[in-house]
């Protein structure tokens, strides 16, 4: 969290940064454009990514810097959320005879799983004007992202309950896995800089990720190949503009006696 936190901050001031010393004979402006955003997205997944997750969840925190062009550079920073997750023989060789994880007081435990992770990556993109009415913009647009993402299945039980799953043990059955990330983003967005907008896209994600932990508990091997995590979705978020007025800085003259 906090390198996604760090990567935004630093774009947002490369951009102010950029816009403040841009100029001629000691005069400054701020030409370009800075925006947050902030949203969401639902997607299904494919490839290896559909075994445990089907479906999920996921939220947005961006920023982009748009110069006087069409063309934008952005950061993002995008949470996993989902609430389905197929737990499919993950447990096979510690359940009991009735079938079920079995709790220390021998009743069927009571577990249940999330999908956890992020992606964090830099994308380039261009946007393409269609309509303008006043300060307002319709454009349409497509990113083309690169990046890392991780994701892991997170349990949720009574803690002490369930000693199978207590302290390392646990690493074996959260299939965590790691690698890095390409994503594509079209869609349309309607933007005013005088206030806050809206864009919705179309996602595709193609991942390239392999597992983590040393050893997989439910196969009792290894796991190291590498995986495809594939996912395609809806995307929305509101647009908040950061409103850079002309900033104009005159050089005093210098007199020397």
């Amino acid at each position: 969290m906090r390198k996604a936190l760090f990567l935004l901050f630093s774009l947002a001031w490369a951009s102010v940064g950029y816009s403040q010393f841009n100029g001629n004979n000691g005069v400054y402006t701020q030409p370009p454009l800075v925006t947050l955003q902030v949203g969401g997205g639902y997607s299904v997944s494919g490839g290896a990514w559909a075994q445990r997750f089907p479906y999920f969840a996921s939220m947005q925190l961006g920023a982009t810097y748009q110069p006087v062009s069409n063309w934008m550079l952005g950061a993002e920073y995008e949470p996993y959320l989902g609430s389905t997750v197929n737990t499919t023989g993950i447990f096979d060789g510690i359940n009991g005879d009735s079938g079920d994880l079995i709790d220390m007081f021998g009743f069927p435990a009571v577990i249940r799983a999330y999908q956890r992770g992020y992606s964090l990556r830099a994308w380039v993109g261009r946007s393409i004007d269609f309509k303008t009415k006043g300060t307002a913009t319709w454009s349409v647009y497509g990113q083309l992202g690169l990046g890392s993402t991780q994701h892991y299945i997170r349990y949720q039980f009574d803690e002490g309950q369930v000693p199978q799953l207590s302290g390392d043990y646990l690493g074996g059955y959260d299939r965590l896995s790691a690698g890095w990330q390409l994503s594509q983003r079209l869609g349309i967005q309607h933007y005013n800089n005088e206030a806050i907008s809206f864009q919705l896209a179309l996602t595709a994600h193609q991942g390239h990720t392999k597992h983590m932990r040393a050893w997989n508990y439910a196969a009792n091997s290894a796991d190291q190949g590498p995986k495809t995590d594939l996912a395609f979705g809806l995307h929305g978020a509101v647009i908040i503009p950061i409103k850079l007025t002309g900033l104009k800085v005159e050089k005093e003259p210098v007199y020397f006696e």
